[in-house]
C-alpha cells in the first residue's frame, strides 16, 4: 500500500514539475512575442505600403512656363584679391585670369585684359567686379519651385539681366525641371553648391522606386549661367503615410485626432526604428535561449 503511495506521489510531483517547467515556457513564450511585435508589426506596414502609401511628390513635369516669375533681378558685389589674379602673356598681350568663388560657391573665371586691369584695378589691395543674379519662381496647389540663377560674366560696372535674357532663363529652367521630383528638406535655403551634390540627391528614391531631389544644381552654356534649383511638394500627408520612413520628406500630418490603431501601429513603428531596438532585442534573445535551455534540462 505504502508503495502504491509513494508511486502515487511521486507521479504527481513529476506532473506538476512538468506543468510549471511548460507554465514557464509559455510565459517565456508570450514575453518573446510581445518582444518582437515590431518586427511583425514592421513587416505587416511594408506589406501594406503599396496600398496606404499616397504620392506626395511634387513634379517637375507640372510646371508651366507661363506661370513662372521673376521675384529677383539684381546685382550682386563681389570683392576680390590681387592674390586671386594670374598674370599671363597670350599672343605678345598680357591678361590677368581671375579664378574665384561667387556667393553660392559656384566656381568662376574671368579673362581681364591690361587695358582694363590698368583703368580698375592696378594699384588696389582688392577690386570689385559685379555679377548678374536673378531669382524666379513657380508655385502651385501641389508645390513650389524656386531657381537662383547667377551670370558666369563678371563686369566692372553695375548690370542686371535684360527681359530677354530672363526669357530665355525661365525657358532654360522650365526644361531642366521637366524630368525632376521634387521632396522636402528642411536645410535646403542653406545649401550651397557642390559639383557631387546632384548625383547625391539622385541616390534617393521614393516608394515607386522614382528618382527624387529638394534641389540640384546645372549650368547653361549657351546663357552662361550657374543655376540653383530647389522645389517644395505642399502635398499633404495621408492616413498611414506617417508610418513609412520617408514620412520626413513631405508634409507633415498635423491631425491631432488620430485613431487608437494608426497611435499604435506608429508607436510601434518608431519603436522598431529606434537605436536600442535591435540590439536589445539580440540580448533578450540571447538569454532566452539560455533559460529555455536551463528549463528543458
Amino acid at each position: 500500500m505504502n508503495k502504491k503511495m509513494d508511486y502515487r506521489n511521486k507521479t504527481v510531483n513529476k506532473n506538476q514539475i512538468i506543468l510549471k517547467r511548460v507554465f514557464k515556457i509559455i510565459i517565456i513564450l508570450l514575453i518573446n512575442l510581445i518582444a518582437f511585435t515590431p518586427v511583425f508589426v514592421e513587416k505587416y506596414v511594408n506589406y501594406k505600403r503599396d496600398e496606404w502609401e499616397t504620392d506626395r511628390n511634387f513634379y517637375g513635369k507640372e510646371i508651366n512656363l507661363n506661370e513662372i516669375k521673376v521675384v529677383k533681378n539684381k546685382t550682386n558685389t563681389l570683392t576680390f584679391s590681387l592674390k586671386e589674379l594670374k598674370k599671363r602673356r597670350t599672343n605678345g598681350k598680357t591678361v590677368y585670369i581671375l579664378k574665384s568663388k561667387s556667393n553660392r560657391h559656384y566656381p568662376l573665371t574671368c579673362r581681364i585684359e591690361e587695358n582694363v586691369y590698368n583703368k580698375y584695378i592696378a594699384d588696389c589691395d582688392q577690386f570689385t567686379m559685379y555679377q548678374k543674379v536673378c531669382n524666379i519662381i513657380y508655385q502651385s496647389a501641389n508645390g513650389q519651385m524656386n531657381a537662383e540663377i547667377e551670370s558666369k560674366d563678371l563686369h566692372f560696372t553695375p548690370k542686371k539681366f535684360s527681359k530677354d535674357e530672363l526669357t530665355d532663363i525661365k525657358k532654360s529652367v522650365c526644361k531642366e525641371t521637366q524630368d525632376k521630383v521634387f521632396i522636402n528638406d528642411e536645410n535646403q535655403d542653406n545649401l550651397k553648391y557642390d559639383p557631387e551634390y546632384e548625383d547625391q540627391e539622385s541616390e534617393l528614391k521614393d516608394f515607386k522606386g522614382q528618382k527624387v531631389c529638394s534641389g540640384y544644381t546645372y549650368s547653361d552654356k549657351n546663357l552662361n549661367i550657374n543655376a540653383y534649383v530647389y522645389g517644395k511638394t505642399f502635398v499633404k500627408a495621408g492616413k498611414y503615410d506617417s508610418l513609412y520612413p520617408d514620412a520626413e520628406y513631405y508634409v507633415k500630418d498635423t491631425n491631432t485626432k488620430t485613431e487608437l490603431k494608426l497611435k499604435f501601429l506608429n508607436y510601434i513603428v518608431k519603436t522598431y526604428h529606434s537605436d536600442g531596438y535591435l540590439i536589445t532585442l539580440c540580448s533578450f534573445e540571447i538569454i532566452f535561449f539560455i533559460v529555455v535551455l536551463i528549463l528543458t534540462m
